[in-house]
């Protein structure tokens, strides 16, 4: 694990994205496409922005979400319309280079189906199983990069403290129940510890002094959905004040 500290958000998102790009530029060099996991929330747009006025071949780029609450796409609520504001239509991404989960469906199961199957198609990964309760799931695929914030509480993604989610390891994608304490208390979709632990680079991007205290205890608590992500190489915790 590599741990990058800035006395500014605005130098920690500056570097967040460079190690995005860097990323970008490998895997297009080596097979012509890259896939992105990106988070939400008020503390990334600044990398969004950063990103952006980077040289990116964005239309080789592929960009998905790591987690979205089920509200509809332009709800405020939505990771995916900030998404949408931020860095797609400012980059001109092709809707069919922005996969999305489709919150709005008539069950958080159904959607996190739904993603599944779009994660598994754009990694061309015609085996994939056509049902869910198969015992014979792939392994995860690789993601270039999955971008993560980290909750006061030591949440990732969607992924909260003492849930039995924690302890998922074949599926990729799974329907939260609304956590009682979280803004807003909706049920949500999420990547599972399988799936964010598999990325060729797995970027944390952590603002503030609580996430900072959070991220020091992290070695005394491991049952907290932070302390389970991978650690060495390819793994980097940028944090500022």
């Amino acid at each position: 694990m590599a741990l990058h500290s800035f006395e500014s958000r605005t130098q920690a998102a500056s570097f967040a994205a460079s190690l995005i790009f860097k990323e970008a530029e490998r895997a297009v060099a080596e097979r012509g496409i890259c896939r992105i996991a990106l988070s939400g929330g008020s503390t990334p747009q600044t990398m969004f922005s950063a990103l952006f006025e980077m040289p990116l071949p964005w239309d080789r780029v592929h960009i998905f979400q790591v987690d979205e609450r089920c509200v509809p796409p332009d709800s405020p609520d939505s990771n995916y319309s900030m998404l949408r504001r931020s860095l797609q239509a400012p980059a001109l991404l092709a809707d069919c280079h922005m996969h999305r989960i489709h919150g709005e469906l008539s069950s958080p199961e159904l959607a996190a189906q739904r993603y599944e199957l779009d994660i598994a198609t754009a990694f061309d990964l015609a085996s994939f199983p056509a049902a869910w309760d198969s015992d014979d799931f792939l392994s995860p695929p690789v993601f270039d990069c999955i971008h993560l914030g980290m909750g006061d509480d030591g949440h990732v993604a969607s992924l909260f403290p003492d849930s039995p989610h924690l302890q998922e390891s074949r599926r990729w994608v799974l329907p939260v129940p609304a956590p009682e304490h979280a803004v807003p208390g909706v049920a949500r979709v999420s990547m599972t510890l399988p799936l964010l632990n598999s990325a060729s680079t797995l970027l944390i991007l952590l603002a503030g002094q609580n996430k900072m205290k959070r991220m020091s205890s992290l070695p005394g608590h491991p049952e907290l959905p932070a302390a389970q992500l991978r650690s060495g190489p390819g793994v980097f915790w940028v944090v500022s004040p």
